[in-house]
């Protein structure tokens, strides 16, 4: 029998609910309840620390994005009226891209990050992002 790897907590968020598979790093609260949406916010706030202040200390303008794709992962049709129903699906999909990878993105768009970015972040932040990225 193969052994499957857990999914890492960012893909996790990103779904949006619980599978109730019971997953390894579940990130909902209370945990393994099938379609639960709360996120423990313990977690959340640890998780996303470097990704969250990368986002708040960007002058990028795309940067601040994820309040609005947060809101489209739940609510595609918000301020929309969506007369195709497969437009409803592009825009959740679009909007659960932007929610994950907006961080690579912005990172991505420094000129010279290690400069920029020095003295923002604590070591345990460092510490714990790169950890992640090891799994990813």
């Amino acid at each position: 029998m193969r052994e499957i790897a857990p999914l890492n907590v960012s893909v996790l968020i990103a779904r949006g609910y619980c599978c109730g598979f019971k997953c390894k790093n579940c990130p909902y609260y209370p945990k393994y309840i099938k379609d639960n949406e709360i996120l423990d916010n313990v977690l959340l706030n640890i998780h996303m620390a470097f990704e969250a202040k990368l986002l708040t200390e960007s002058k990028n303008k795309q940067a601040k994005l994820l309040r609005a794709a947060k809101k489209a992962v739940k609510e595609p049709d918000t301020g929309v009226k969506i007369i195709r129903k497969s437009a409803y699906y592009v825009i959740r999909d679009c909007a659960k891209v932007t929610e994950l990878y907006l961080p690579h993105y912005i990172y991505s768009q420094l000129k010279n990050p290690i400069q920029m970015l020095e003295g923002v972040f604590t070591k345990a932040e460092c510490t714990d992002f790169l950890a992640r990225a090891k799994k990813d």
